[in-house]
């Protein structure tokens, strides 16, 4: 899964939460921008925005179990 977000400490920037396993071996979601960079939980401080609709619950429970401060907004 490869899902948009929008991070609260960087709004002029794209990211995306993945499992994908070129980003992620372990299939355990991670935050990654355009270059493919991945930024741990406490690189990013801060809430990251997640839009319903474009990711599961399982997905978004697996992101917050991994430390990120996701949020789903309208």
């Amino acid at each position: 899964m490869h899902v948009p977000i929008l991070s609260m400490s960087h709004p002029e920037e794209k990211f995306w939460l993945t499992d994908e396993h070129a980003a992620s071996p372990t299939g355990q979601p991670v935050l990654v921008d355009a270059t493919g960079h991945i930024y741990r939980p406490t690189d990013l401080p801060g809430p990251i925005l997640v839009k319903e609709g474009t990711c599961n619950q399982v997905f978004y429970d697996a992101a917050y179990r991994a430390g990120y401060q996701v949020v789903w907004i309208d």
